[in-house]
């Protein structure tokens, strides 16, 4: 990760993904001259528009409507008589000609093959298993089309879709919770298409459930089978809305590849039945059917290309087991929510031992927000606190925190905290709020990440970078600082920027090398003392620029995006805002060649390179805009150093 995070401006809604057919044409490019081009173009033209006179001339043609669009029909026209002067003074051997014609195109067309359909079978049941009772494909689908669903909903970013099972006749409609999350609206759309407006049962993050509740009598609901006797090699079938609702009620086959599968997912982990009927975006919340045209799955995700850029994952999908399912939906619809299931209520991050040893960090939970009016708060737990243990067992995760607090259900729980030097041990209950038991401290491992060095001190060691806070990813708030180190990094990769899509510098720490402390996190970046000045010698003193010498126009920055070279680039400033604004001083854009190929403007692992402009240092970069990552905004140096303290 990054300390960008969280520090972009972005003024694009988010658009909706649509599959665009491709044309099956020959493409191939021909190297010909611009007069030949010209002319065959023109001819193709002509070409068309003769074919065309002479089609309307001498056929009938008619464009009906019909129940499946529009039918064009063709057929010939009897001969019309010209009444036209000049037609009458043509030549005998143009006369002879058109006398010809209705005689040569009758037995043409008497000669021209014609398509044949003769009749054909009903087509043979695919078998979907040998098993005794086992149903074909072809019986499955008619069996579960009516209970499967389109969810349609409407989120701040655009529309959005899914799947469904119909579980009752009444209207309650089994759905991820990952389909509905953020909606504003959610529509249930049938097979019969008859749409209906749904609310909101219930819905759990955790595991992946909603259930939604549709206006409505008689539906046909699924059937749902035992997920517990599945097999390795058991046939099953999946139904959806692939891609979307253009391609819903479309049915996929194959066989249980794996059975309580663990995956873990945004820090939870979920046993779940492996398949490889294909499954897409879009078939999220439908159902995988066994053999017996039972529903024993809802499906929930497949596996993407999240290792490699360049490579395809296929016949690799997961789907909740039924089994699983079932008495979380039953509490949902009962009460909403899901009880009982004690959590901090936070992701978290964990952080390599390499870190947090040149971290200076314990192994434990960063604490980064106490509530208000909770219990951790009431006993004394503070922002910057590091929970080591809890009840004696070392915690090292948000996963071990939840799986601890999972065995009190309420209960005191003793923590042993470490704050700075100091060893504290502090008892505190969690609360159950809305089904989530929270001991009212948010709380993550730790943060790591790239950024850029802005400048250095040499007559009392400080240095200054970022040019921004580091600021809880969740919260957006300035995360507060126990202790910290910059070491120094090597540039890897880079991911380059493009709009909407921020791009990102790659590479290592030198955990062999403890370059400084981190000592204050401020909202204009972060400072400290340099422990090793060898790291920085060789550099030339630049004079700092008030901000009353910084103008518009052309400037340079210095960034690493490659190995550990530093270079100097060409930028723009566009527009000062003056110094009253604390952070967001200028606007910039990248002007020079090499570094927009390198990376496409600015990108995260940027944040702090320095500005300079005529001899001095006016500023640092600070963040990049989402819509055009050729541009970003910095901070005046002045407000740098007086934020430095």
């Amino acid at each position: 990760m990054s300390f960008d995070n969280n520090s972009f401006y972005d003024d694009n809604s988010t658009k909706n993904w649509q599959p665009q057919p491709t044309p099956m044409e020959d493409r191939r490019r021909r190297h010909t001259g611009k007069w030949i081009t010209v002319i065959v173009i023109v001819g193709m033209l002509a070409l068309a528009v003769t074919g065309t006179v002479h089609l309307v001339r001498d056929v009938g043609v008619t464009l009906n409507r019909s129940d499946n669009g529009f039918l064009l029909t063709i057929g010939t026209q009897p001969a019309q008589q010209s009444s036209a002067p000049a037609e009458q003074t043509q030549t005998t051997k143009e006369e002879a000609v058109h006398a010809e014609a209705p005689a040569q195109t009758q037995q043409a067309a008497e000669d021209l093959p014609q398509l044949t359909i003769v009749q054909s079978p009903a087509g043979i049941p695919t078998v979907a298993s040998d098993e005794g009772g086992a149903l074909s494909l072809q019986e499955i689908y008619r069996r579960c089309i009516g209970s499967v669903v389109s969810i349609v909903t409407v989120t701040p970013s655009g529309k959005a879709s899914g799947t469904g099972i119909i579980m009752s006749e009444d209207g309650y409609v089994i759905t991820n919770h990952h389909v509905i999350e953020s909606a504003q609206a959610v529509s249930v759309l049938t097979s019969d298409n008859q749409e209906y407006a749904a609310s909101v049962v219930g819905s759990d993050e955790t595991s992946d459930l909603a259930v939604l509740k549709v206006e409505a009598e008689g539906l046909q609901a699924a059937e749902f089978g035992d997920s517990s006797v599945l097999q390795v090699g058991d046939s099953v079938a999946a139904i959806g809305d692939p891609l979307g609702t253009a391609l819903r009620g479309t049915m996929t086959d194959g066989i249980i590849s794996a059975i309580n599968r663990d995956l873990t997912v945004n820090d939870r982990t979920m046993s779940l039945i492996q398949t490889n009927a294909a499954l897409n975006n879009g078939n999220s919340g439908g159902p995988l059917i066994n053999c017996y045209g039972q529903v024993i799955g809802i499906n929930t995700m497949k596996m993407s290309n999240f290792y490699s850029s360049s490579a395809t994952v296929e016949g690799i999908g997961f789907a909740i087991p039924i089994d699983t399912a079932k008495p979380i939906i039953d509490e949902l619809i009962e009460k909403g929510y899901v009880s009982g299931r004690p959590a901090i209520g936070i992701d978290g991050e964990t952080l390599p031992a390499t870190y947090r040893i040149y971290y200076r960090l314990p192994e434990g939970i960063y604490v980064t927000r106490v509530y208000a009016n909770s219990d951790a708060a009431a006993k004394g737990i503070s922002e910057g606190d590091i929970i080591t243990a809890m009840d004696g067992a070392a915690v090292g995760s948000t996963e071990q925190v939840q799986d601890l607090l999972a065995d009190t259900a309420g209960a005191p729980i003793v923590l042993s905290v470490r704050r700075g030097a100091d060893a504290l041990a502090l008892t505190a209950c969690a609360r159950e709020n809305n089904g989530v038991w929270q001991l009212g401290a948010w709380i993550r491992d730790s943060m790591a990440g790239i950024g850029t060095l802005t400048y250095y001190d040499p007559a009392t060691g400080q240095y200054g970078a970022l040019g921004h806070g580091i600021t809880d990813v969740d919260t957006a708030q300035l995360m507060p600082l126990a202790s910290g180190a910059i070491m120094e990094t090597t540039v890897k990769a880079v991911k380059k920027g493009a709009k909407g899509d921020p791009g990102e510098l790659k590479g290592d720490f030198s955990v062999q090398r403890d370059v400084g402390t981190v000592t204050v996190n401020s909202s204009g970046g972060i400072f400290g003392t340099v422990a090793d000045p060898d790291f920085l010698s060789g550099g030339t003193p630049v004079p700092v620029a008030a901000a009353g010498q910084i103008t518009t126009g052309p400037a340079t920055i210095l960034a690493t995006v490659s190995g550990s070279d530093v270079r100097e680039y060409r930028v723009e400033l566009v527009r000062l805002y003056g110094a009253d604004e604390p952070t967001r001083n200028l606007l910039l854009r990248i002007t020079d060649p090499a570094l927009l190929s390198a990376t496409g403007g600015i990108v995260q692992g940027m944040s702090g390179s320095p500005i300079l402009q005529n001899g001095r240092i006016v500023g640092a970069v600070t963040h990049v805009l989402l819509n055009d990552p050729t541009r970003g905004y910095g901070i005046f140096i002045e407000n740098m150093l007086d934020m430095a303290g």
